[in-house]
């Protein structure tokens, strides 16, 4: 079960949408599956071409080729509980302020957010209160 937990505190502004945004990658196989197949290297990217007749692997090389929970093939992606390609849409005011709460729920995966023509500004990260940062938009 995973649910977000929101404590409200003195910098709540009256009148602004808050909207809670939780990304977890999700996979339908039972964790003693992939548990397994990571020990098999079964779920690692397999490798292709020249590098797989080179010379024996020097013990970095080894280390960074052995399986770790990054290696994971997850079934999908999800925010709030849905797939990318189908999201939860959220309307908003024109010129209406949004406090936006990223949560990421994910076993190992890590996301990059993009404001797109919006402007965002970062507040506060796991709770505590950051130097306001203004984010690019894209082009």
């Amino acid at each position: 079960m995973l649910a977000p937990l929101i404590v409200h505190d003195e910098r709540d502004r009256a009148g602004e949408q808050e909207v809670v945004l939780m990304l977890n990658d999700f996979s339908f196989a039972p964790p003693e599956e992939i548990f397994a197949g990571l020990k098999q290297g079964s779920n690692m990217p397999k490798m292709a071409g020249p590098a797989q007749s080179m010379a024996p692997m020097t013990r970095a090389a080894q280390a960074a080729s052995a399986p770790d929970l990054n290696d994971v093939k997850y079934d999908a992606f999800l925010a709030n509980d849905r797939t990318f390609g189908d999201p939860e849409v959220v309307k908003v005011e024109p010129g209406g302020h949004v406090l936006l709460r990223v949560i990421n729920g994910s076993s190992m995966s890590n996301y990059h957010l993009q404001p797109g023509q919006l402007k965002g500004e970062l507040i506060a990260m796991d709770g505590f209160q950051t130097e306001p940062m203004m984010a690019v938009a894209s082009q």
